[in-house]
């Protein structure tokens, strides 16, 4: 059941990943600098400790069951691409907090699964009308 439902909803899940990824990225730092006063020299927050690997594996399983729902090599590789990108950045990032412009790339891929999944649905949308009037 669980499994139908990742096929099914594959990119909405990788979407709403991404955009919880981003929030958790963008806001968190934010809110812990509100909430406690002090500056973090850049620190990462966490909600718990390996959360970023959360955000990995819902990448990982959301462009793993879309991938196999579209018919676009394209859309294949790029979903792929920027998912390999996104977790190289985090674990990268994680391991040497001297390279923060990982950060901003994990960002920057971030943003286009978020595209890439979109582009993804009106693909399919788009296959599954042409069927249809056939």
């Amino acid at each position: 059941m669980i499994k139908s439902l990742l096929k099914k909803y594959a990119d909405q899940i990788g979407i709403t990943g991404s955009i919880i990824c981003l929030i958790h990225c963008l806001a968190v730092p934010v809110l812990a600098l509100i909430g406690s006063g002090l500056s973090a020299g850049g620190s990462h927050y966490h909600w718990f400790e390996g959360d970023e690997y959360f955000f990995v594996a819902i990448s990982f399983s959301a462009v793993y069951f879309a991938s196999r729902n579209t018919q676009s090599n394209l859309i294949k590789i790029v979903l792929w691409f920027f998912s390999v990108l996104f977790a190289l950045s985090i674990s990268l990032s994680h391991h040497s907090h001297e390279y923060n412009w990982l950060i901003y790339l994990s960002h920057f891929s971030t943003v286009c699964l978020i595209i890439a999944h979109f582009i993804n649905i009106k693909s399919i949308r788009k296959q599954a009308s042409c069927v249809r009037t056939s």
